[in-house]
């Protein structure tokens, strides 16, 4: 067992000697504290000095990162990292895509600050250059298919930008002809972020197509107006060669259209990637009120979920080392499958509808409503 999961151990472990058993609410607000104080540490999360600030639109800024005493993590382009801090005494976690790939020398992570986002909203007022972050990770799968290698097609909405961006420098870098087309769609000229970026990169590489769709455009913009619909996502793309490759990243809304354009046009599903930025779930509002076993394969571990508790708090408070990010259902790196059982799960979070139907579920959100087997892949 690693040091990490031992240190997590004892300090949930400690919540839980309490003789008079606090309640749900508590166990979880004191599990979260818990939590926090060990990812702070060397052991897992890693500190960045901010070394510069760029406004990208009046909503979104990009920080770059430093690394403290240490180098540059390893990561792969279209992965994000979490991002661990206080705000009034209470520890708060963010998943957030990295906007530059590895071969450009350094960590950016570009923010859209939300009206109700109380992370979004201090990265943008009380973060300044020289200030310090911790980050845990990097994480996530939305990556090129390393064995792939036909034309990338790259649909995104908002800042679903931010990962889309980075595949596309790291595939300029390492394929001199691979055609990559990006369809990004925005309310207005103030609001397309990496719009310089973006013009010089297919002023300098004649391979990237860019089309940039404006719901709310001046009256000077000479590009496609309106939102995106299953009608222009086909007029946009044309016909495509049978090995393409589609990343999406945006709204729900967005992607949902243009996969189905996608696969009308012929696209296979194994063809189309995913990327979700989703706010946290609600809890829900009727949990079971008696334990449950849950046995872990390929071990065949079982321990005891007590009322109340999400899967991830029942197999960290044993000592079980499932992996997590966010723990508020944003990011997937929580993700176990459930093989046997039913579970209660607080949505929406940001697992796909083909990931529920083969059984997936989010620990960080999911409860045990009867005895369970489940795995972590």
């Amino acid at each position: 067992m690693g040091l990490f999961q031992k240190v997590v151990g004892a300090a949930i472990r400690h919540v839980f000697d309490n003789p008079a058993p606090p309640s749900v609410a508590q166990a979880r607000t004191r599990n979260q504290k818990a939590w926090n104080q060990a990812s702070h540490s060397p052991i897992y999360g890693y500190r960045y000095r901010v070394a510069r600030i760029v406004d990208e639109t009046p909503d979104t800024r990009s920080l770059w990162l430093e690394a403290e005493g240490e180098r540059l993590p390893n990561w792969q382009a279209g992965q994000f990292v979490t991002c661990c801090i206080s705000i009034d005494g209470q520890p708060l976690k963010r998943a957030y895509s990295i906007s530059s790939a590895p071969n450009e020398g350094f960590l950016r992570l570009t923010i859209k600050r939300l009206k109700t986002g109380q992370v979004s909203s201090y990265l943008h007022t009380r973060i300044d250059e020289g200030d310090t972050l911790t980050l845990l990770g990097p994480s996530g799968q939305f990556t090129l298919d390393q064995h792939a290698n036909g034309p990338l097609l790259m649909i995104g909405g908002g800042s679903g930008i931010t990962p889309l961006r980075a595949l596309i420098a790291e595939q300029l870098q390492r394929y001199a002809t691979r055609p990559i087309t990006l369809i990004a769609a925005f309310r207005s000229e103030a609001d397309i972020i990496f719009k310089t970026e973006l013009d010089a990169l297919r002023t300098e590489h004649p391979q990237l197509n860019v089309e940039m769709v404006l719901s709310q455009p001046s009256k000077h913009w000479k590009g496609p107006r309106g939102r995106l619909t299953d009608r222009s996502v086909k007029s946009l793309v044309g016909t495509f060669a049978p090995d393409t490759q589609a990343y999406l990243c945006g709204p729900e809304a967005l992607m949902a259209l243009a996969r189905h354009a996608l696969m009308e046009q012929g696209l296979a599903h194994t063809q189309i990637h995913e990327e979700r930025f989703q706010a946290a779930g609600t809890r829900p509002l009727s949990l079971s009120e008696t334990p449950h076993a849950i046995q872990f394969e390929p071990t065949g571990k079982t321990i005891t979920a007590e009322p109340g508790q999400t899967l991830l708090e029942a197999a960290l408070t044993n000592d079980i080392p499932l992996e997590y990010s966010c723990q508020v259902g944003g990011c997937g790196h929580c993700r176990v499958r459930v093989l046997e059982g039913e579970v209660i799960e607080s949505t929406p979070n940001c697992l796909s509808e083909s990931e529920r139907a083969a059984g997936y579920r989010l620990a960080c959100c999911s409860y045990a409503n009867a005895p369970l087997r489940i795995t972590q892949r």
